[in-house]
């Protein structure tokens, strides 16, 4: 199924791409689904936004957010240089961020 638009929403496959242009959509890890659904899912990304550890980079608190944006940039980028689709094999979610109290 190929998603038109937002493919991190509304993308129903999960070894599908998303060629959403990279300025535009919900940003999520190389454009994969946002979803907190397990069921067959092989792997499920997360961040964590934690920077009280820290006392001379604070920032670490940006750095899931950061990763998720420059990802996007490859998402839609054939596997260089084996041109080989994990995707294909592995169903990867973006499972969203580790909530800390």
């Amino acid at each position: 199924m190929n998603t038109k638009g937002d493919g991190a929403l509304r993308n129903e496959d999960l070894n599908s791409r998303s060629y959403d242009m990279t300025y535009s959509g919900a940003v999520s890890f190389l454009r994969r689904k946002y979803t907190l659904d397990l069921e067959d899912v092989d792997v499920a990304v997360t961040g964590i936004p934690y920077d009280c550890a820290t006392s001379n980079r604070p920032g670490a608190r940006f750095r899931p957010r950061g990763i998720r944006a420059a990802s996007t940039e490859l998402a839609s980028l054939d596997a260089f240089p084996f041109n080989f689709d994990p995707f294909k094999y592995l169903a990867v979610i973006d499972y969203g961020d580790v909530w800390l109290d």
